[in-house]
């Protein structure tokens, strides 16, 4: 195994934000540090260091998952190219399992598209040829070198960039964006550009909005527990004009999660039943004033808002109600209470 096999596996885990919060939580609930340890320049830093830690700690299990489990994919003209793999025929592994289905375009990163996300914005089973549009770019920068070189072009079935079609040798597959580079760096994009590259520019191109929470009994079910949805063009329009302006704020989003009891100075007030640490947040550690167990129920109770565009290609970001963020956007007092309308 060489270095530059672990270093690509690193490089090409890319964590959704549930993935990442859900790991800041263990974080913030598990560890011992206090408010009193943090300094207020070296606080974000600290916030910052242990997330990536978190990030870090992911990428390891994932890559000896790899490296145990899943068996090497080389050809004859792999072992030609590099003398340092050879076959094994005693079921064992001695190598990170190759990254696979992953590329950038500038600060975008995507992955090969999954039939569940195929079925549920109705994409078409088939790419025929009257669907791919202009050429987009030419990968060059790959987990999967195994795509690079080969070409992108704009789907047109999606009528926007986050599905795109990739071109390998005779065959098209779809790859779905995945991140930006900021959002893995702890900053992020603008609400406008995630809108722009699922081809909204105004209220009108969104067909609708669901609001979604992920509880015990919708994972048993297996369906989604849909709390509301706007199709109405009036309430589309007032999510929009709230949505749209939104700019990024991560460094309050994380010294927020720090801060969570001094959420009276920015207007949000936390309830009884959060502060204390009730029934419902029991899970997240414990309930002192300023320790991570409190920063870990700031994170709680969120819900997924999906916005569809109107070629049904949608996408989900999440809303903190305890902090007033959605995402690592903070919100305005009225758009929390339009949000409430809603979420009950």
């Amino acid at each position: 195994m060489k270095k530059s096999d672990l270093k690509q596996a690193f490089d090409a885990i890319l964590p959704t934000e549930e993935q990442k919060n859900k790991m800041l939580i263990n974080i913030l609930s598990q560890s011992n540090i206090t408010k009193a340890d943090f300094g207020v320049t070296r606080k974000f830093k600290r916030i910052a260091a242990g997330f990536i830690i978190a990030v870090l700690a992911a990428g390891t299990v994932f890559a000896m998952n790899s490296f145990l489990n899943t068996p090497p994919k080389t050809t004859e003209g792999d072992l030609a190219k590099d003398s340092n793999l050879s076959p094994r025929d005693d079921g064992r592994e001695d190598m990170v399992a190759p990254i696979t289905d992953q590329f950038k375009i500038g600060e975008k990163n995507y992955l090969l598209l999954s039939g569940d996300y195929r079925k549920s914005a109705n994409l078409p089973e088939q790419i025929a040829d009257s669907d791919i549009g202009e050429k987009i770019a030419t990968i060059n920068s790959s987990a999967d070198k195994t795509l690079d070189g080969c070409d992108v072009y704009y789907y047109k079935p999606a009528g926007c960039q986050a599905i795109v079609a990739v071109k390998q040798g005779n065959e098209y597959r779809l790859f779905k964006f995945l991140s930006f580079d900021s959002y893995n760096n702890n900053q992020d994009e603008d609400a406008a550009e995630y809108l722009e590259l699922y081809g909204i520019k105004r209220a009108s191109d969104i067909s609708r909005i669901q609001f979604i929470v992920y509880d015990e009994q919708s994972k048993l079910s297996g369906v989604l527990n849909v709390k509301a949805e706007l199709t109405d063009n009036l309430n589309i329009a007032k999510f929009y004009d709230f949505y749209s302006p939104l700019k990024n704020s991560s460094d309050k989003y994380f010294d927020r999660l720090f801060n969570f009891n001094d959420n009276a100075a920015s207007g949000i007030q936390a309830t009884d039943s959060i502060i204390d640490g009730g029934p419902d947040h029991q899970g997240f550690g414990g309930s002192t004033p300023g320790t991570p167990g409190r920063a870990a129920n700031a994170l709680a109770d969120s819900v997924t808002i999906r916005i569809f565009n109107r070629t049904g290609i949608y996408f989900d970001t999440i809303y903190y109600p305890n902090i007033g963020f959605i995402s690592r956007y903070e919100i305005p007092k009225e758009f929390a209470e339009f949000l409430a309308l809603y979420i009950k």
